[in-house]
């Protein structure tokens, strides 16, 4: 990190700054990212906080979840990690019980490292705070609300019934009456539109979760979630 006299505010979080700013190294390839947030895309340097300089020097959240999670939450304290999101019910409950504000949410996957967290906004609510979802080829993005309360309501329904998150909400209608009508109407309160709260949810519900740890891997999977 190049010492300097930058002046103003952290131009990835707000946050203020020490009489330094980064400079980036000539692998640093999200000028995309990057661009339109501070003075300058180029050579100049620009203001960046201590937590942003260590999140850009190569954290696990710059590369896509572990298997059988859904994205990450990243606390924007100093010394707080980022956790992974698990997919699957789980996740919802996840989702419920944000960590404490400041943070970030990123949900969704993609391929190589990107520093895709830059362009999420920071939470300063856990009741009701943006995520941004990640998907496609090439990855595009877009900021969601998520409504605790909303995230609640559908874990709550799936725990009523034993079967399959995946067969309840995507999967073939049951052909028995009384159950397509149960089914239905769940889906009909929970549409699984892309780019809405209630398609965000049920991505997230319906995506396969992590394995079972063997005895002989422990607790793997938990630690595995700070992870790249």
């Amino acid at each position: 990190m190049a010492e300097t006299t930058a002046q103003g505010p952290c131009v990835t979080c707000g946050a203020p700054v020490a009489a330094h700013a980064w400079s980036p190294s000539g692998s640093f390839s999200d000028w995309d990212t990057l661009r339109g947030r501070g003075p300058s895309a180029g050579a100049i340097p620009m203001p960046i906080c201590d937590l942003c300089d260590a999140a850009l020097s190569g954290a696990p959240f710059t590369r896509r979840a572990p298997a059988g999670h859904s994205g990450w939450f990243i606390p924007w304290r100093a010394g707080a990690d980022a956790v992974a999101i698990r997919s699957g019910p789980d996740g919802l409950t996840a989702l419920i019980q944000p960590p404490e504000p400041p943070f970030r949410c990123i949900l969704g996957g993609w391929m190589q490292r990107r520093h895709w967290w830059l362009r999420a906004p920071l939470a300063l609510d856990r009741t009701v705070y943006p995520a941004l979802v990640v998907g496609g080829s090439p990855p595009g993005h877009q900021v969601v609300w998520i409504d605790a309360r909303r995230a609640e309501a559908l874990r709550q329904v799936l725990d009523a019934t034993a079967d399959e998150p995946w067969r309840l909400l995507r999967g073939p209608l049951p052909r028995d009456a009384q159950r397509r009508a149960e089914v239905s109407a769940l889906r009909a309160g929970f549409p699984d539109r892309p780019g809405t709260l209630s398609g965000v949810l049920v991505s997230v519900a319906v995506a396969r979760p992590p394995r079972p740890a063997t005895p002989e891997e422990g607790e793997s999977d938990d630690e595995g979630a700070n992870e790249a």
